[in-house]
């Protein structure tokens, strides 16, 4: 738990600094790596990156080749991830050095759209993401930040005006993770004047919202949809069972994307209006947070979309034209620090708690106890 405050204490002091201040901002970045990029054996998802990285880089590419269709189905990973990992299996000593080379990309790709939307703190936006996001998108899913890194740099690339580049980048960013084709989604309805935002995003609402309500197994259009019909079978079905959440937990996010769709709509509509750029990032996160509570049915999906709301609001928090950023930063702050506290003391944390990291324990030699937590919480949600 140490560790934890410690790191975001960091953040707050960092966050304070003037945002010209160049050693803060190189501060900042190698704190996220040590800390974020070389995590250690804590999360929920590292088990099974971690036995694919090493099985990948036992194998030649004609046998990676020969045996990609099977892979495909083992793991059920897109092509694009499933490319990547054993290129980076090959290139990369260990899978320790692979996430460390995504998380950087990740920061990358951050900084790139905030840059193109003038977003001003870059450490305190981080700060907000980090609140959200770090025990979920960052320390779990991998194959997430690799699609929302893509996503995130093709979306700076449009505001920079490289149209071809932009939707090139964003359609690639579903080979890595499927879901990016709502972000995908959302991106292009924020594109239509904004009464055509509701006729374009009303449709999908309406699906997400029957699928909350019939189970998926009984649906036969499903053989139809092949491989995307199985993800949503898993999602709703079986990791539903295991991983349900509480009427407070849906509550709570219930609440951020109405407080946050709320803002968004002001803004939208708020004379004088919004640059492009930042317009078109209000839109989507409207559009998002209408697909987020329609989806309240599917709690992996719904985590899915609130990754990238998270990320576009945290960075609007601090650009100068944002109507009623004291509201959007006390919604950020406020339900983050729920957010983090719920996190770090609900029964499933001793998969965090403790923090490990990758370079110390290399060093001094420390033997992880990483794959005993993980048979622990097999063990727990066998139980339930």
């Amino acid at each position: 738990m140490t560790a934890y405050l410690a790191f975001f204490l960091s953040q707050v002091i960092l966050s304070l600094t003037r945002r010209s201040n160049y050693a803060a901002i190189f501060l900042f970045l190698i704190i996220n790596l040590w800390f974020v990029g070389l995590h250690y054996e804590v999360g929920f998802d590292w088990v099974l990156y971690k036995d694919q990285f090493e099985e990948f880089s036992r194998l030649q590419p004609g046998e990676f080749y020969s045996a990609f269709s099977f892979f495909q189905q083992f793991y059920g990973h897109e092509t694009g991830f499933l490319i990547l990992s054993f290129l980076a299996a090959h290139i990369l000593p260990t899978f320790e050095f692979y996430y460390l080379a995504v998380f950087a990309f990740f920061l990358v790709s951050i900084i790139s759209l905030a840059r193109t939307m003038a977003s001003r703190n870059l450490i305190a936006s981080f700060l907000f993401i980090h609140l959200f996001l770090l025990f979920t998108l960052e320390f779990s899913t991998l194959r997430q930040i690799v699609a929302i890194s893509i996503f995130n740099i093709g979306l700076a690339c449009f505001f920079n005006r490289r149209t071809y580049v932009a939707y090139s980048l964003m359609v690639s960013a579903a080979f890595f993770q499927v879901s990016a084709l709502i972000y995908l989604f959302a991106f292009l309805a924020s594109n239509r004047s904004n009464r055509k935002v509701l006729l374009y995003t009303a449709p999908v609402i309406l699906f997400a919202v029957s699928l909350s309500f019939v189970s998926l197994l009984d649906v036969p259009f499903l053989t139809a949809l092949g491989s995307m019909g199985v993800k949503l079978v898993w999602y709703f079905e079986l990791r539903e069972e295991r991983f349900s959440p509480n009427v407070f937990e849906q509550v709570f996010f219930a609440m951020l994307f109405c407080l946050l769709a709320s803002w968004s709509f002001y803004s939208i509509r708020k004379k004088p209006g919004l640059s492009a750029s930042n317009k078109t990032v209000a839109k989507m996160i409207f559009v998002m947070c209408l697909l987020a509570l329609a989806f309240f049915g599917i709690n992996t999906i719904r985590n899915r979309i609130m990754y990238e709301i998270v990320i576009l609001a945290s960075l609007s928090a601090f650009v100068a034209e944002t109507r009623l950023r004291s509201y959007l930063k006390t919604v950020l702050c406020g339900w983050g620090v729920v957010f983090l506290t719920v996190s770090l003391l609900k029964p499933s944390s001793f998969v965090y708690v403790p923090y490990q990291n990758y370079a110390i324990y290399e060093v001094f030699d420390l033997e992880s106890d990483g794959q005993e937590r993980q048979e622990r919480l097999r063990h727990e949600l066998a139980n339930r």
